[in-house]
């Protein structure tokens, strides 16, 4: 740097004025000295320069400033410009012969270090995930291309790149490299591209940290907070001891309070997770700083320890002596002043206002009150929520509803039922028992999909008519409806019976049964009859009592003799929960519900459970094991909880018998006839394409069948779009608001177009949460706003949705309110910016306000305003919603035209991918089939025929001959039987084994292992793990739904990177990234959520989620990212664990936010 600035000065015939030693440290004395010896051009490092403009003012007869050395932040620049003046960042360490890039700084700008300088050049190398600095255990180097946004290692080359260091071969070795013949000086920083291809310094790759399980860079948070108002100067540091924090050491020239500080770096762009833990304000003379005007960060780490020293003498000497909590309010000081780790904390500090509480920390703070101390015998704080934290918000308000005295008969109110350990040998016969079982299952799955299939071809190849065997593909689909149906009856009566109510042990003999007939039940589709006097006759058929007048979906449960509902009952959406696996055993427990309820959508009740007469449950309750609501009275929330007298209500507009038989007669014509039918249409063309080759019959098999498939799923994806626009607009035309009769010749329309629609979820769902679905949604009568992202929305009226732009819609339901025979239907309105997490539920007739967020399996607040934030269950408001801007918006609104294509490319084969699969699974199961055991042999066999598949290639005019030696013969008699049963190995090997090895390798090959990062919406990471999500989803019910409840279930994901613990049951598959960590003998019922990431403000957070020995995830129930359960706790149903919650062992948490029982 001296030969820099001194030669370069002689070049030009300057005077040279050099700085005395320590010079610095009287800042006036030093600019007198520069007005004096009238210094035109000033060479210094940035925290210098920022001392001068908070000390005293630039002389005027400066022009020229070259700052340097370390990272400029952009405040530094706005305070020193002036017309007359030019500021220069110039960037080289000392190994390329110091300046390398340079570039003029401009006020209102974004701080760059510019562009090489002549002969020098610049290289961005990829940086490995672990950061290492061994660069020996580092794979290849791999160059990027300079492109706007690429992030890496800069490297310079050109002639002035030194040889290496003087008697050190290894660390030359690792930081000098030769790449392309060219030598290269790894430099350790770390930088990215922007829009005018000049290089932007992000700060030194040793020094980025993995705290909270984020990647922070200091030199970011050392930034912002130099720009603060009377901040002179400051550093931040990450000590590692435990407990780790983050510490700020700011030089002050007015007086401000660690929270000041705090609250003011909480309104810039920096993510709440990098937020400081503690702030420590020095003099001027006591920040450390090297002879070069640097801050010494190795003195501050030295610092940090022997402060910590300290403070743990006097914590020592206060365990000692003084360690003791005589009341709840000591207790909390105590844990605030650990987690905040500021001084003069009082009990009326707000922890939002005042403290600057993330939600993070508040989840952190919950779980330590919970923990305890070793001195506090009872904890009062053993059943404390998050909701209380969150409505409560001061140490004195908290301690007021949790005395010390009260906590002995809480402590007393739930004991913890033991664990009924499961046998090895039980464990294992069951899974033994299984196997023939799973080939029953395989072979209904077989005959449900493939054998329709079989009964086609044979009708088309015998009448070589197309239409023959479109008709058998239909009549097929009719039949195997009502045979699905009339084995589960079977086998629900002969397997359960009227089984009583009580506990069973898991993996025993009942479950072994109960396992069955669920697994049969579940491949019975009855979804379209949803909310018909069908679906009423259906239960009753299962054995369940269902009063008249009664309205009612689709149930996933197997005991149904246990459901009794009353007359008049209205329970639209909305899930009984009659069993479930909890501490080894299966609990089986009735539900009762009175006459004249209304449960409303998305709610949960558990079993043992009685809702009494004129009873009502609002929308998203979740009603607890064993509860009793009374009668006349409304209850909502998570655990249900009174909230008024219910308003008087009787049945009216019953409509007629003749109406009542017309629609009935409509709505089984539409289930039997009408849906099987245009089932038929949707998959006909693969008929016909795996009878009719469209590339050359010299390909091979391999080649023509990929071709087909690749068709063969783009047709079907716009066949099925295609057929649900059309009837949407034929059938119904555009939906008014209104209220509507449910026997009504409109509500018929809608229950048939709604069925096509529900329909869709299950057969295009590769189509959902794409760029795609927008546009369909507007197709269908939806206003949707540009740039607006939608996941997977249902239940919902196209016509009555009007979204703003830019918003995020996750997969939340938007109810129709309807009692008895009425349907009310309003327009539901969403403005710019609002993001609404998964499962939440937004009632119809709503106005949300832009820029406000609706937390997961959430309602929003009635009165929520812009910019607001809330969640839970009833809606509680967040007070402080930090926004994430640790990413450009060009990376989440606002993306170039590049990443939007790189966008659509995979988002166009996530769409195409998984019905081609499904597609050439069929085709090819269905060819194989018939060429092992043909049915109708004559002179024009399907060109997947691989008997014949040579001949065919030799000559056009052969008369072709199977193995079996006929020709234009039917085999249908000798065959039929033989195929049937083979139909089971023929769908393992080609619908199960080779869907779940593709899964393997584009996980493997794409992602590898799932790790903790934080990922924005225009990136390669959410793409492909949405790629992998969206073909794993489509897959499921087809691969892996057979083997819920299995043993074998937990090894399949175990082989995608879980780590799932000996005897789990696993009643769903429902885990977006696989790499999760389960406990031994843990139960995670149907339709639970181990959730491991999570979109906030278009931005995906990826985090583990841990369960603990013997713990149990009940139905409805949902982990976020980064939350933990403890050994032997019980998550209740429809209950949520915030991220970064964790749960205290041996207790039965309920609600959202959770609370022990």
């Amino acid at each position: 740097m001296w030969i820099e600035e001194t030669w370069c000065g002689f070049a030009r015939g300057c005077e040279l004025a050099v700085a005395l030693p320590g010079q610095w440290k009287d800042i006036g004395r030093l600019v007198q000295v520069w007005e004096e010896r009238k210094v035109s051009v000033i060479t210094a490092v940035p925290t210098l320069m920022a001392m001068v403009c908070n000390e005293s003012s630039l002389p005027s007869n400066v022009r020229i400033v070259n700052v340097g050395g370390e990272a400029c932040p952009a405040s530094l620049v706005d305070k020193l410009y002036r017309s007359n003046l030019e500021i220069y960042n110039t960037y080289g360490p000392t190994e390329t012969t110091v300046t390398c890039t340079y570039t003029k700084l401009y006020p209102n700008h974004t701080v760059t270090i510019g562009k090489p300088l002549r002969l020098y050049h610049a290289a961005l190398l990829a940086v490995s995930d672990d950061n290492t600095e061994n660069h020996n255990d580092k794979p290849p180097v791999e160059l990027l291309l300079p492109v706007e946004g690429a992030t890496g290692e800069l490297a310079i080359g050109g002639p002035c790149v030194g040889q290496g260091y003087v008697g050190l071969p290894q660390l030359t070795k690792d930081k000098f490299i030769t790449y392309l013949n060219e030598r290269l000086y790894r430099t350790g920083d770390l930088v990215t591209i922007d829009g005018d291809g000049n290089i932007v310094y992000i700060g030194r790759i040793d020094t980025q940290v993995k705290y909270r399980g984020y990647r922070i860079e200091l030199g970011e948070i050392e930034e912002k907070l130099s720009g603060l108002d009377g901040v002179v100067a400051a550093a931040v540091i990450f000590n590692q001891e435990e407990p780790q924090s983050l510490e700020a050491y700011v030089v002050l020239n007015k007086p401000l309070r660690p929270g000041d500080l705090r609250k003011a770096l909480s309104e810039t762009s920096l993510m709440s997770y990098m937020l400081p833990d503690e702030f420590i304000t020095l003099q001027p003379d006591e920040m450390p700083r090297l002879l070069s005007g640097k801050i010494d960060k190795k003195k501050l780490q030295s610092m940090s320890s022997d402060r910590r020293q300290q403070e743990k003498l006097q914590v020592n000497n206060m365990d000692e002596a003084t360690m003791t909590f005589n009341s709840s309010l000591d207790f909390i000081m105590y844990v605030w002043h650990n987690q905040f780790c500021q001084e003069n904390i009082t009990p009326d500090m707000d922890i939002f206002t005042d403290l600057v509480a993330h939600s993070m920390l508040v989840a952190q703070c919950v779980s330590v009150l919970r923990a305890g101390h070793e001195n506090v015998k009872v904890n009062p704080f053993s059943s404390i929520g998050l909701v209380d934290l969150y409505t409560l918000r001061t140490g004195a308000a908290i301690a007021k509803k949790y005395p010390m005295i009260s906590s002995l008969r809480s402590q007393k109110s739930y004991t913890h039922p033991a664990f009924h350990r499961v046998p090895f040998w039980r464990h294992f016969i069951c899974g033994l028992m299984q196997i023939p079982l799973l080939l029953v299952i395989f072979f209904l799955y077989g005959v449900n999909i493939l054998m329709p299939f079989i009964v086609s071809e044979y009708y088309y190849h015998k009448h070589s008519s197309f239409y023959m065997g479109f008709i058998a593909l239909y009549v097929s689909y009719v039949i195997v409806t009502y045979f699905t149906i009339i084995v589960a009856l079977i086998a629900k009566w002969i397997f359960i019976g009227q089984a009583k109510a009580g506990t069973y042990p898991l993996w025993g003999w009942f479950y072994l049964r109960w396992w069955f007939v669920g697994r049969v039940m579940s491949l019975v589709d009855m979804n379209m009859l949803n909310d018909t006097t069908w679906m009423n006759m259906w239960w009753r058929l299962l054995g369940a009592k269902i009063g008249q007048h009664v309205r009612m979906d689709n149930l996933n449960l197997v005991c149904a003799h246990l459901i009794s509902i009353g007359d008049n009952t209205t329970l639209v959406g909305v899930d009984l929960v009659t069993e479930y696996v909890d501490h080894g055993m299966l609990y089986v427990g009735p539900i009762a519900i009175g006459k004249n309820c209304y449960i409303g959508t998305s709610c949960a009740i558990e079993a043992s459970s009685v809702i009494k007469d004129n009873a009502e449950l609002l929308s998203m309750t979740g009603v607890s094991e064993g509860s009793v609501i009374p009668e006349c009275e409304v209850h909502g929330g998570s655990p249900a909880m009174f909230v008024r007298k219910a308003d008087p209500w009787s049945l009216h507009d019953i409509p007629s018998r003749s109406r009542f038989f017309v629609i009935h007669t409509m709505q089984w014509l539409g289930y039997t006839f009408v849906m099987p039918f245009l089932n038929a249409l949707l998959v006909a063309p693969i008929i016909v394409l795996f009878n009719n080759p469209l590339v050359p019959v010299t390909d091979d098999a391999f080649t023509q069948m990929i071709s087909v498939a690749s068709i063969a799923g783009v047709a079907y994806v716009c066949a099925v779009a295609v057929e649900l626009v059309f009837f949407k607009w034929v059938l119904l035309g555009k939906v008014q608001p209104g209220t509507y009769s449910t026997y009504s010749w409109f509500a018929l329309r809608k229950w048939f177009v709604d069925a096509l629609m529900d329909k869709s979820f299950e057969t295009i769902h590769s189509l959902y949460a794409t760029v795609y679905f927008s546009v369909f949604m507007r197709i269908l009568g939806a206003k949707i706003g540009s740039r607006t992202e939608i996941s997977t929305a249902r239940n919902m009226t196209p016509d009555l949705i009007d979204i703003g732009n830019q918003c995020f819609i996750a997969d939340n339901v938007l109810l129709d309110e309807s009692r008895g025979y009425i349907m009310k239907l309003d327009k539901t309105t969403i403005k710019d910016r609002t993001f609404i997490g998964n499962d939440a539920l937004v009632p119809q007739g709503v106005t949300l306000p832009g820029d406000c967020l609706v937390g997961a399996f959430s309602t929003p607040l009635e009165n929520i305003q812009s910019g607001q934030s809330c969640f839970g269950l009833p809606p509680i408001l967040m007070p402080s919603r930090p926004k994430d801007k640790t990413f450009d918006t060009k990376l989440l609104y606002d993306p170039s035209l590049a990443r939007r294509l790189c966008r659509f490319t995979f988002e166009t084969i996530r769409v195409w991918l998984p019905p081609a699969l499904i597609c050439l699974g069929i085709g090819v199961s269905t060819q194989l089939m018939l060429n092992a055991y043909p049915l109708y042999v004559n002179k024009a066999p399907g060109f997947l025929d691989l008997d014949t598949f040579r001949v065919r290639k030799q000559t056009k005019n052969t008369t072709f001959h199977t193995t079996r030696g006929h020709s234009s013969v039917d085999l249908f008699d000798e065959n039929i039987v033989d195929l049937t049963l083979m139909s089971t190995f023929y769908y393992i090997c080609i619908m199960v084994l080779p869907p779940l090895l593709l899964l393997f390798v584009l996980k493997w090959l794409f992602i590898g292992k799932y790790k903790l990062c934080v990922l924005p919406m225009y990136s390669y990471g959410v793409w492909s793990s949405e790629l992998l999500t969206g073909v794993f989803e489509h897959l499921v019910p087809f691969a892996l739904e057979p083997f819920v409840g299995t043993p074998f279930l937990p090894w399949i994901y175990i082989l995608f990177g879980s780590s799932i613990g000996d005897r789990c049951f696993m009643g769903c598959v429902d885990i977006s990234e696989f790499d999760m960590l389960f406990g031994d003998d843990v139960a995670i019922n149907n339709a639970s959520f181990p959730q491991t990431h999570l979109f906030e403000d278009r931005i995906m957070k990826i985090g583990r989620t841990k369960l603990g020995v013997r713990s149990t995830m009940r139905a409805f129930s949902t982990l976020f990212p980064d939350s933990e359960i403890g050994c032997d706790v019980t998550l209740g149903c429809f209950r949520v664990v915030m991220k970064g919650e964790c749960l205290l062992s041996s207790n039965l948490w309920v609600g959202f936010s959770t609370s022990i029982t």
